[in-house]
């Protein structure tokens, strides 16, 4: 799951009518920020956590195909010590 960052009209940058901006802007400047951080912190812990679900179905599936590979080699080891593998019956020909 991608999680796709557009901003918000209230991150765009306010720019003051005086030199100090007066102190109710100020607050609600600061907790516009706070919405914001936390917003991102929980976009964050959420790409996180489908990042942690993805690694885990990928080692499973790295696992998997090994296991596979591993039975393959075993029943053509099996077939060489019976002689029936292939290569040894074209080798007797």
């Amino acid at each position: 799951m991608l999680v796709k960052y557009e901003p918000t009209p209230s991150r765009v940058a306010v720019s003051p009518r005086s030199e100090s901006p007066d102190h109710d802007e100020q607050t609600h400047l600061d907790d516009v920020d706070d919405a914001d951080h936390e917003l991102h912190a929980a976009d964050r812990a959420g790409a996180l956590d489908a990042l942690a679900q993805l690694e885990l179905k990928i080692a499973l599936v790295r696992q998997r195909i090994y296991i596979d590979k591993m039975n393959e080699l075993a029943r053509e080891e099996a077939m060489i010590h019976d002689g029936t593998h292939a290569m040894n019956i074209g080798a007797c020909y």
